[in-house]
């Protein structure tokens, strides 16, 4: 688990280092899950690069329940 506080209106920048700092607890089966706030192209795009499990909350997910 991590926490960080920002200034800026959008979360998108922080995923990544967000999840930086889980790495000497992360285990190889953990799965990271955000919100919306941190949904991009690139970030879904960063975590499949890595090989790091994730579920990303995208913009649409509302208008799809």
């Amino acid at each position: 688990m991590a926490a960080d506080v920002t200034g800026s209106g959008s979360e998108q920048s922080m995923l990544l280092p967000m999840i930086g700092q889980t790495d000497g607890v992360r285990a190889a089966d953990t799965v990271i899950t955000a919100d919306a706030g941190y949904h991009s192209h690139e970030n879904v795009q960063a975590l499949q690069q890595a090989g790091i499990a994730a579920m990303v909350a995208d913009g649409q997910m509302r208008k799809r329940d």
